[in-house]
């Protein structure tokens, strides 16, 4: 795999053989698909012949070039891109046992919401939001919703309504309902909602209905997948013969699919003392600092066999999903002086992780 630019100086066509810098990737293979995506970033696609899919971002003018490889439960047998509304759309071919998936990668963080992240593979979103036209302001709450489609005793969560902010991120019960109309209940004392103090409704807002049974998933019957709902991991459900699974808890924002690890590994850390360079010698790292971006979850350690998990939980309330972090990071790392000095990050659950730097803190040994 090689780019191609024309040199003034020369006054010819000159290029690099990008492959060198990942040669592992490619010795005894062969691509036999590829597809370039230039929005909203610069990655090469290919699926090589023993079905695994390679990425890479070309930069040229950031100077960032740089190939990662991806697998999943089966094959990537093709590739190929497709200019979306806001994005160049990427579809695979997959073939999962005697069968074959047309798989679409989803656009990456649409919204800096836990909720709306969708980290999975093979995987669908049951999301079905119905529109508020109005709340009123009553000892007993009534939500104005067209067609809503809602019976009584229905766990339902509401959220981004304008003025009437006491209710947003909230679960109730269905009562009274009506086609068009349905009272607001406390799903614990069973008691209707009084909202006659609470900020007058303005306009907007969206109500979903809470279930613990998510259907739709027959095409992975037999499997065990992991969920996102309503921004808390779920992990190990079996989707049953009738393509369901079914939630401890009741969710209203559903992402459930195929899961799968994402590793990243630090080169060896090279440094130039008054005594000459680190290669040869003993490192270790007591603890590295790592900036992330619109991030959650992850595990940190000198190695894969040995990772501690990131602390997440800071100030949400009991309940609900924890933020996405923009921020600095310190971890401790144990382990003993080692040659390489290398930092290895672990990513399992199906959340957003993007890592702006890692600074490790350094000790030299003999």
């Amino acid at each position: 795999v090689r780019d191609m630019d024309y040199d003034f100086a020369s006054d010819k066509y000159t290029g690099d053989p990008l492959s060198l810098l990942s040669n592992h990737l490619f010795q005894n293979h062969q691509i036999i698909d590829m597809a370039y995506q230039a929005e909203p970033d610069s990655i090469l696609w290919c699926v090589r012949e023993d079905g695994m899919l390679l990425s890479l971002t070309y930069l040229r003018e950031q100077e960032v070039v740089a190939w990662a490889w991806h697998d999943t439960d089966g094959e990537f047998e093709s590739v190929w891109s497709v200019p979306g509304e806001t994005y160049d759309e990427v579809w695979f071919v997959v073939k999962r046992g005697n069968e074959r998936f047309i798989e679409r990668m989803v656009q990456r963080m649409v919204s800096e919401d836990p909720r709306d992240q969708f980290f999975v593979d093979c995987g669908l979103t049951f999301d079905v939001p119905v529109v508020i036209t109005g709340i009123s302001s009553a000892a007993e709450a009534v939500v104005t919703a067209t067609d809503h489609g809602f019976s009584d005793d229905d766990l339902v969560d509401i959220s981004d309504v304008e003025g009437m902010i006491e209710v947003n991120d909230l679960r109730f019960k269905v009562s009274d309902k009506t086609d068009n109309t349905f009272k607001l209940k406390d799903p614990d004392d069973d008691t209707y909602i009084d909202s006659s103090e609470y900020e007058t409704y303005v306009s907007g807002g969206k109500v979903r209905k809470a279930e613990t049974t998510i259907s739709g998933l027959d095409h992975l019957a037999g499997q065990t997948v992991v969920a996102l709902a309503d921004g808390n991991v779920v992990e190990d459900l079996l989707v049953n013969e009738n393509g369901e699974i079914t939630l401890t808890t009741a969710a209203s924002r559903v992402h459930a699919g195929l899961p799968y690890t994402s590793d990243l590994e630090t080169l060896n850390i090279e440094l130039n003392l008054a005594t000459g360079t680190t290669q040869g010698r003993l490192l270790r790292i007591p603890s590295v600092e790592f900036k992330f971006l619109n991030s959650r979850g992850g595990w940190i350690g000198p190695d894969e066999d040995n990772l501690d998990e990131i602390i997440q939980r800071i100030d949400e309330a009991l309940g609900s999903p924890i933020d996405l972090i923009t921020d600095s990071y310190e971890q401790p790392i144990s382990g003993d002086y080692k040659k390489g000095g290398n930092v290895f990050f672990r990513q399992t659950d199906p959340l957003p992780v993007t890592i702006l730097s890692v600074i490790p803190r350094v000790c030299v040994g003999d």
